[in-house]
């Protein structure tokens, strides 16, 4: 079965979209290509899990994780057999299963508004907020996220093929395994796959297909997870529902949906950043049209809402409502949720964001592709300004750049150092620690300098070694070397302190 008339049109007019899309997307990345060293401490670990996975050494789960899989892990040590292990191998890897999510996504949209239309639709996915963008460059929860998708589009084709309802149900559970954080799309995804598999020929085949794939998937999911210690990744509270509020109003609402825009100077806090009076309006205008977009999908049910929702086709309302409902229960859960705390909690609504180009297609069917893509340009321009910006230092100007951090040039000179002093265990802050590890090919290991690990290897080594090193940069401010040397001199300790760039070394013989 063909939809929008796509038998009509040769192949090659079908395909000069995608390429479009594929093409524009790689170059909005091009600033992580140019800057694989920027990686922070949480996707460095997933970078060292991965060199030690060709050790031998297997988990089913990120380090110091009950609900993030190592799959990520595991697509980082083929490719670092291959290609040697290196930070820039990583955002390859996770650059492909961004790609990968966004070509779903426009086949998906394709089969119901047409190329053209899909193409304005995966706009935003394309020009993406920092929520999920940022994944790329971190290495992981990108392949969840492109799961999501790929589930979708296997039970939008599982409408005709039993096969691929059968793809739908396996990807259901195992999206769930890759990352808990996926529970949230889960009830419109549930929903959207009984309503792709409930008509239509051999419905029963295509439904039992749909069951034998989930019951796999489902299996593993529960024997993995069986026995797992420590409580929920996630806890729900009512009592923070205020805060929250007012967070997602007034900060991570506004930079997710392009109504703002905010940068961060190389490894330092997140700000915003003033746009002229011109932009700002066309910022907030972008900002309106598509929550009015995104929100259209939960009135078309209803006939008399609006013109046109009569003849509109019941799959492209389906698809509108799997990703309302994913952007409903995506924001619904960060209203509840214990984690979000600042600015960077935006990261939280990625699933939300995700799901944006499904819910506009109800709107493309009803415009058309060239009233929509009038309609969608504003906010098109806003998100692309505040995706481009979230890109911090390494961009200046409409032009990627690398960045200090990006290259880690001082990085590689501390790194010089410490092994010329012959230190091989050091410690600093979390956000140091692990990153730095990945950069240093673990000589020297840096141990959390507060003492919780994820990988309790590096702490044991601290433990071990005579000549220690504690390591400070003044992008993290909240742990001061002057906190340290007073510790020290407090215990009697003798040390030396060294300048690196801008990096303080306490070195010190222990007791």
């Amino acid at each position: 079965m063909s939809f929008v008339g796509e038998a009509e049109i040769p192949r090659s007019f079908r395909l000069r979209p995608l390429l479009i899309l594929c093409s524009v997307a790689l170059l909005y990345r091009a600033p992580f290509l140019l800057n694989p060293n920027a990686i922070d401490s949480d996707g460095a670990v997933v970078g060292l899990q991965a060199r030690h996975l060709l050790g031998g050494e297997w988990s089913w789960f990120i380090w110091g994780t009950n609900y993030q899989a190592s799959f990520d892990a595991v697509v980082h040590a083929l490719a670092f057999s291959v290609f040697g292990a290196s930070p820039f191998v990583m955002v390859c890897d996770t650059l492909f299963a961004a790609m990968l999510m966004i070509v779903l996504a426009f086949l998906l949209l394709e089969r119901h508004v047409g190329a053209s239309a899909a193409l304005v639709c995966c706009a935003p996915m394309v020009f993406a907020p920092a929520a999920y963008n940022h994944f790329i460059q971190q290495g992981f929860r990108q392949w969840a996220l492109t799961a999501f998708v790929a589930a979708a589009y296997a039970f939008d084709r599982g409408r005709e093929s039993a096969r691929w309802a059968f793809f739908g149900g396996l990807l259901f559970f195992f999206m769930l395994y890759l990352d808990l954080f996926t529970l949230q799309a889960a009830p419109a995804l549930a929903l959207f796959s009984l309503s792709c598999l409930a008509w239509g020929e051999r419905s029963l085949a295509r439904g039992l297909a749909a069951a034998a794939g989930a019951a796999i998937s489902g299996a593993f999911f529960l024997w993995v997870r069986h026995g797992l210690p420590g409580p929920p990744p996630t806890q729900l509270e009512l009592s923070h529902l205020p805060f929250n509020l007012k967070l997602l109003l007034e900060q991570c609402g506004p930079w997710i949906t392009g109504a703002r825009a905010s940068w961060a100077p190389a490894g330092g806090q997140l700000r915003p950043w003033h746009a002229p009076a011109p932009v700002v309006a066309l910022q907030w205008l972008g900002a309106t049209l598509l929550l009015v977009a995104v929100t259209f999908p939960a009135f078309a049910f209803i006939r008399w809402s609006f013109p046109g929702a009569r003849s509109m086709a019941l799959r492209t309302k389906l698809v509108g409502l799997l990703g309302f409902l994913t952007i409903a229960t995506s924001v619904a859960a960060f209203l509840v949720s214990t984690w979000p705390v600042d600015l960077a909690s935006v990261r939280y609504l990625a699933l939300g964001a995700v799901a944006v180009p499904f819910a506009l297609a109800p709107a493309a069917s009803l415009l058309g592709a060239s009233r929509f893509s009038i309609a969608c340009a504003p906010a098109v321009v806003a998100l692309l300004i505040a995706g481009w910006l979230g890109y911090g230092e390494s961009v200046r100007g409409p032009f990627p750049v690398r960045s200090p951090r990006g290259v880690a040039v001082e990085e590689r000179a501390l790194q010089n150092e410490l092994r010329t002093l012959g230190v091989h265990a050091a410690a600093a802050d979390y956000w140091l620690s692990y990153r730095l590890s990945l950069l240093f090919n673990e000589d020297p290991v840096l141990a959390n300098i507060d003492g919780w690990e994820r990988m309790p290897a590096y702490r044991a080594a601290f433990d071990r070694a005579p000549l220690r090193a504690l390591v400070f940069h003044p992008s993290i401010p909240q742990t001061p070397a002057s906190r340290y040397e007073a510790r020290l001199r407090s215990r009697g300790i003798r040390f030396e302190e060294l300048k690196v760039a801008d990096f303080t070394v306490l070195i010190y013989m222990q007791p």
